[in-house]
């Protein structure tokens, strides 16, 4: 019989991959307005790697962020990132489409509603609900594998998102 001091560093590595590990959640569908009018789905997307970023003008980290996404989504569309901002600015379109007009991005922007954001918000721990930016990673299937909340870098970014872009669609 093995001695309990044996076993700590196997039951202290199984404790840390438990508490470190994403529950892998199917991403539900939605169907918003981007800025032009027309529909966009998340199911649109399937078979794609998903960053879905929710964000708002008047926030300092959502802006910072910004050109992190404008450089992921040219440098790995090839490889099958879609980045989909979702802007929860309480001005509408109108106050997006004026700050795009300064700051220009290569990837979808739409109007995030009420019953997204709340669905979304509800796969976030508690303490975490109200914080922005945050942000999802989608698998090609459809499955949330990471949930963000608050500003990361682009070498963070890409990260998270080289593995899943890796894995086989």
């Amino acid at each position: 019989m093995l001695p309990v001091a044996a076993l700590l560093p196997l039951l202290l590595f199984l404790l840390v991959a438990a508490a470190t590990a994403q529950k892998e959640t199917a991403a539900q569908d939605f169907t918003v307005r981007k800025l032009d009018g027309t529909p966009v789905r998340l199911s649109d997307y399937r078979g794609k790697v998903v960053l879905l970023n929710f964000w708002a003008t008047w926030c300092p980290p959502c802006r910072k962020e910004i050109p992190h996404f404008v450089n992921l989504q040219e440098e790995l569309k090839e490889k099958g990132l879609v980045v989909l901002g979702l802007s929860v600015d309480r001005g509408g379109v109108k106050a997006v489409r004026q700050w795009l007009r300064d700051h220009p991005v290569n990837y979808t922007m739409a109007m995030a509603d009420g019953d997204v954001l709340n669905v979304y918000q509800d796969y976030l721990q508690p303490a975490e609900r109200g914080a922005i930016p945050f942000s999802f990673i989608v698998d090609r299937g459809g499955n949330i594998r990471q949930r963000i909340v608050g500003y990361r870098d682009e070498d963070t970014w890409k990260s998270l998102l080289l593995p899943l872009l890796a894995e086989a669609g």
